[in-house]
């Protein structure tokens, strides 16, 4: 009996075996988003507490013209694929050093997913000044650090839910495709952010 038993269910746990298989095969097949929009409401599905503001539709990062130091245009389609913390100031006064602070926290309780993700000093004052680039060095030895100005900051988010004030500092958060699909101000808790990261990490393939 205990054989006629095992010969039952070695061809059910195979067939459920295959169920399972062909399952998650159609499912990966729906859930892969086809545009921006079935992008972003599969993060608010997944994501279903994101403590960051979701920006609509997404922001592609190749819109806003970038420079490096050395005054060359930086492509995001040049760069390693990652996810990155973009973080925009006119000047690093207080609010900014707080919010690269903040940021720099995250990255390292990452871990092991750290890597996968990148921090980036965006200028909106022209070319970085020596001050700000000898604190960078200093504090945030391996945050690149761009420029770009006001104006193309304001026309790049224009079209968005993002009401955007050089005054109040912000961070976003650009996908590997280079879209910036979620932002950050100061009364985000480092908890609250690093939990998005992590969640948005672990379903990226990325």
């Amino acid at each position: 009996m205990n054989d006629g038993t095992q010969r039952y269910r070695a061809p059910f746990q195979i067939i459920l075996m295959l169920v399972i298989i062909v399952a998650t095969i159609i499912a990966g097949f729906v859930m892969v988003p086809g545009n921006d929009e079935e992008r972003r409401q599969l993060v608010e599905r997944l994501g279903t507490v994101n403590h960051g503001k979701l920006v609509s539709p997404l922001a592609a990062i190749e819109e806003l013209p970038l420079k490096t130091t050395q005054g060359e245009p930086w492509h995001w389609q040049d760069q390693a694929v990652k996810w990155r913390l973009l973080i925009p100031a006119v000047a690093c006064d207080a609010g900014c050093k707080e919010m690269l602070y903040l940021t720099r926290q995250v990255h390292i309780r990452l871990a092991k997913k750290s890597p996968r993700v990148e921090r980036l000093f965006l200028s909106l004052d022209g070319p970085v000044s020596p001050a700000v680039q000898q604190f960078l060095d200093i504090e945030h030895p391996h945050v690149p650090a761009l420029s770009t100005d006001k104006a193309a900051m304001r026309a790049w988010l224009a079209d968005t839910n993002v009401q955007w004030s050089a005054d109040r500092q912000v961070a976003f958060l650009v996908d590997p495709l280079g879209r910036a699909m979620m932002v950050y101000d100061l009364a985000i808790d480092g908890n609250d952010m690093l939990e998005d990261l992590n969640h948005l990490l672990s379903f990226s393939p990325d």
